[in-house]
């Protein structure tokens, strides 16, 4: 991580938004946690918030390891979510990765190995 050469903290925010980011988070069982969806803030966050005095070393380690069993959750449920597509949904993804990128672009999923063609 790379601190910010402006506000010296790894997010880029101002202490101003730190702790208003801070509160729009809470801490359960050591963990923080985002109101708005109950996932773990990334570690560059993490890290500021604990140097700005809101959490604890320990903190941040918990909410590492939690984050990491969070990511594969979410990972299975997207990799699920895409097998589970409809045909009309991957015409229209197909149709914006074509206005992304053109015409016949291989594309691959990375997270499902899927290849097709926009």
């Amino acid at each position: 991580m790379l601190r910010d050469s402006r506000t010296q903290t790894f997010t880029g925010y101002t202490a101003e938004k730190l702790a208003t980011q801070f509160e729009n988070a809470y801490i359960q069982n050591g963990v923080v946690y985002w109101k708005s969806n109950d996932r773990s803030p990334f570690e560059d966050m993490l890290t500021d918030f604990m140097e700005a005095g809101f959490i604890s070393k320990e903190n941040v380690d918990l909410t590492i390891a939690s984050k990491k069993a969070q990511d594969k959750v979410a990972i299975a449920d997207y990799i699920k979510a895409q097998a589970d597509r409809s045909e009309e949904q991957i015409a229209e993804e197909r149709a914006m990765a074509r206005a992304a990128f053109g015409a016949d672009e291989k594309m691959v999923n990375i997270f499902t190995g899927e290849t097709f063609y926009s």
